[in-house]
C-alpha cells in the first residue's frame, strides 16, 4: 500500500512526505491558514490534473500518437453537505488530432486512477486515530476504545473492520 503523510508545521501549514518528498499544504489566509502552500482541495484538483495529462501521453504513446504538449487544468468547487464537489477537466494539446482520435482520448482521459477514485461509490475511508507516542488507537465511531492495531479497535467498537463511517456501506 502507498502511504502518504502530513505533518503540522505550525498553524494549519503541513509538510506531506510521500515516498522522498516534501511538498507543503496550507490554508488560504481568508481560512485561517497562512497561504504558504496548496490548500488539500487544490492538492486533489491538482492530482486529478496531473493524473489526466500523464495517463493521456502514456496512452498516446502505445499508440503511436504524437500530442506534444499535453495541458490538462481542472476547475473545481469544494462541495458542500448538500452540494457534491465538482470537477471540470479542460484538456488541450499541441498537436492536431481527428475525430476519433479526439473521442478516444476523452475515454481515456476518464479511466486516470485519480478519475476513477473519485467516481467510485465502492471508495473505503477507515480512518483511526492513535497518540503519536503510544499505541493506543481510536477508531471512527469509538469513544475510547484502545488497542493495538486497527482489527482489535474496530471489533472494541463493535463493528467489522472493513467497516467505515465514509464507506458507500454506513456503519452500525
Amino acid at each position: 500500500m502507498n502511504k502518504a503523510v502530513a505533518r503540522r508545521r505550525k498553524g494549519y501549514e503541513h509538510e506531506i512526505e510521500i515516498r522522498e518528498h516534501r511538498l507543503i499544504s496550507d490554508e488560504p489566509v481568508d481560512e485561517g491558514g497562512t497561504d504558504s502552500g496548496p490548500a488539500p482541495a487544490e492538492l486533489l484538483a491538482a492530482s486529478l490534473a496531473t493524473c489526466t495529462a500523464i495517463t493521456l501521453e502514456m496512452y498516446a504513446e502505445r499508440k503511436g500518437w504524437e500530442l506534444g504538449q499535453v495541458e490538462a487544468s481542472v476547475d473545481f468547487t469544494k462541495g458542500t453537505t448538500d452540494d457534491p464537489p465538482i470537477f471540470d477537466v479542460d484538456i488541450k494539446v499541441e498537436r492536431d488530432l481527428d475525430e476519433d482520435q479526439r473521442k478516444r482520448l476523452l475515454v481515456i482521459a476518464g479511466k486516470c486512477p485519480v478519475h476513477k477514485a473519485l467516481l467510485a461509490t465502492d471508495v473505503e475511508i477507515n480512518d483511526s486515530l492513535q497518540l503519536l507516542r503510544g499505541v493506543t488507537r481510536w477508531t471512527s465511531g469509538s469513544a475510547a476504545a484502545p488497542a493495538s492495531s486497527p482489527v482489535q479497535a474496530e471489533a472494541s467498537a463493535g463493528r467489522p473492520p472493513a467497516c467505515s463511517a465514509r464507506r458507500a456501506r454506513p456503519c452500525s
